[in-house]
């Protein structure tokens, strides 16, 4: 019989495994460090945006895992929507043995608990948590609604730098060359290993010129994460003079490198095209290394999103059939076309707005 605990809220500061309440040793000693990790799903949430839901089980004294969800604030309500990804193993901590017993047991606790009106899953479409998730919904009478979407996309690299550039198109890869030159020409230097202090400083730098790629919040937030990673990984381009023009942060993740933040100084320096010279030193130094595949976390832009691969994800919506919540989702539905478009996120989390690929368990 397994036991659950749920801690519903953390302190705002509560950003690293070792802050979670003492009485919780045991889930710490599940996974200290990296994406599947305490540490660091708290340490992606923002703070004010989000709270953690977070559900522990356990066999008596033994701890089996941890399922981690965050629940949507819309001001300071609680809107009792939660949200987890599993797309890069993530949304669970557990031994593989007892993952789906954990799964079902924690997600089932959440659906049962007062004030949750929705779960939006980001799940691979062929994995456990796909198998589960029909029985979960009809033992707790919640409808559940799925379709494609994409989220990470993941480059494979080459052997050889020279093959890479090669597999790219024509204008790319004369993009790439001439703007590697140009930089060359320019004195630019190529740092692969900036150290914490190097890329504290870059950022700040970089932040007090209003670059593109980054607000205060999300560089905190990147930051925290850094520290949650086992193998963090920071680069960087500078001007002859020393000045930093941009910066990348991400991590290595077993035979893959994360791409999670980057900033440049484009609007000083718009005809310099950084964030490619960037990316390009940084490619070809992962592929020295022997990294075959770029990860780019939450998608990319030209011109390299044209040679990616999506990760494989599928957008699961869980929503309660009580009559008050099925009222507000037709409600949002109704009225989305006369919202101003910044709250199309808002109502997204609420109900799609495009038509599901699949529906099962109820209508939309």
């Amino acid at each position: 019989m397994f036991s659950i605990a749920t801690i519903q809220s953390l302190a705002s500061d509560a950003l690293v495994a070792s802050e979670v309440p003492s009485t919780d040793e045991g889930l710490r000693s599940l996974a200290a460090r990296g994406m599947n990790s305490l540490s660091f799903f708290l340490s992606s949430i923002t703070p004010g945006a989000w709270v953690p839901r977070i559900v522990l089980v356990r066999a008596g004294r033994e701890m089996l895992g941890a399922l981690l969800l965050k629940e949507r604030r819309i001001g300071r309500i609680p809107s009792g929507l939660l949200y987890g990804d599993a797309t890069l193993d993530n949304l669970l901590i557990s031994s593989e043995r007892y993952r789906e017993a954990v799964f079902e047991t924690a997600l089932g606790h959440m659906l049962s608990c007062p004030g949750v009106r929705g779960i939006r899953l980001a799940i691979p479409p062929n994995g456990y948590e796909a198998r589960c998730l029909p029985a979960i919904c009809e033992h707790h009478r919640f409808a559940m609604f799925s379709r494609a979407s994409t989220n990470h996309l993941s480059l494979p690299l080459q052997p050889v730098y020279e093959q890479f550039v090669d597999s790219l198109g024509s204008k790319t890869r004369r993009n790439v060359r001439y703007y590697r030159r140009r930089a060359e020409t320019l004195g630019h230097q190529y740092v692969h290993r900036m150290d914490d202090a190097q890329f504290q400083s870059a950022i700040t730098s970089l932040l007090s010129k209003g670059v593109t790629g980054a607000s205060h919040e999300g560089v905190r937030r990147a930051l925290r994460i850094f520290a949650a990673v086992e193998r963090p990984i920071f680069s960087g381009l500078r001007g002859r003079d020393g000045e930093w023009l941009a910066v990348l942060g991400g991590w290595y993740d077993a035979h893959r490198a994360v791409l999670f933040l980057q900033m440049n100084a484009e609007l000083q320096r718009p005809t310099e095209s950084l964030s490619l010279v960037l990316r390009a030193h940084f490619i070809e130094n992962l592929i020295a290394e022997g990294v075959r595949s770029l990860l780019f976390w939450a998608g990319v832009g030209l011109p390299f999103s044209r040679y990616c691969t999506p990760v494989p994800t599928q957008r699961i919506y869980l929503d309660s059939m009580s009559i008050g919540w099925r009222a507000t989702r037709s409600i949002v539905k109704w009225s989305a076309s006369l919202l101003p478009t910044q709250a199309s996120g808002i109502t997204e989390w609420i109900v799609p707005m495009s038509q599901p690929e699949k529906s099962e368990n109820g209508p939309l």
